[in-house]
């Protein structure tokens, strides 16, 4: 019964090990994306065009206020640049838009509903933080882009290094 409960354990350490070295892995595809410093935008999947700094910082960039939860540590008040989501969709149908999924380099996904997307003032794609250009996770830091969303009050779908914006759309 001893020995099961160290099998158990270790195999269970295997799986914990391999999750995250898969995690941190970039695929070929998303190290090119954080290098050229662009986000695919993609719809159903497919990926219709790429946006880089220039076609972001052209929206309406706003600079704003927000803090960082983690469980245990008191918030931190962070300052941000970025746009909103919906400013960088406004090519595609918003009308007809089911859910955005936000894809971080790393393999995190954000699903966002659209509604959560189109609470003013809530779901930005940001650059900047503190005054400083986002760094990305080998120079330690959460960019070159970062999802933050204001009214989520733990940071839990916060999606660092993100590399693609995925509209899905109904009935297709």
């Amino acid at each position: 019964m001893k020995n099961k409960w160290k099998l158990m354990l270790g195999i269970l350490g295997l799986f914990a090990i391999i999750a995250v070295l898969v995690q941190y892995k970039y695929t070929e595809e998303d190290r090119t994306r954080i290098d050229k410093q662009v986000i695919a935008i993609s719809i159903n999947g497919e990926i219709v065009r790429e946006i880089n700094e220039d076609d972001i910082r052209e929206k309406n960039s706003e600079e704003f206020i927000a803090y960082v939860r983690s469980s245990g540590k008191a918030p931190k008040k962070n300052t941000y640049k970025g746009v909103q989501l919906t400013e960088l969709l406004d090519k595609e149908d918003l009308l007809n838009l089911e859910q955005v999924n936000v894809k971080g380099a790393d393999s995190f996904w954000v699903a966002l509903s659209k509604e959560q997307i189109n609470i003013k003032k809530n779901v930005y794609i940001v650059y900047e933080k503190n005054g400083e250009k986002l760094k990305d996770r080998e120079s330690g830091g959460e960019g070159p882009y970062q999802l933050v969303i204001r009214k989520d009050p733990f940071s839990q779908y916060w999606c660092k290094y993100v590399v693609e914006v995925d509209c899905i759309y109904e009935n297709n």
